[in-house]
């Protein structure tokens, strides 16, 4: 079941990716932050968005309060339409 997604930015990653990166090219076990954040229904918070990928795809999911929820992408790509205001 994907967290329900009220809104969404785009706000870079000021870290060092690779620190989050295997020398394989795939992410560690923790995954690696995105350059989204998101505001589940129902909180003001804004939380991070963070990819894991072990083979070809990669899942998108948030941590709340120490569990993982994951997230559609596709939701979170309509919701920053929605923010900044496009078709």
């Amino acid at each position: 079941m994907y967290a329900t997604i009220a809104a969404a930015k785009q706000v870079n990653f000021n870290g060092n990716i690779n620190n989050y990166m295997t020398t394989e090219g795939y992410t560690k076990l923790a995954g690696a932050p995105t350059g989204y954040m998101v505001q589940v229904s129902g909180s003001n918070r804004w939380r991070r968005v963070y990819c894991i990928q072990r083979s070809n795809s990669g899942t998108h999911y948030i941590n709340i309060n120490g569990f993982v929820q994951p997230v559609c992408i596709f939701d979170i790509y309509s919701a920053v339409k929605k923010t900044n205001n496009l078709t």
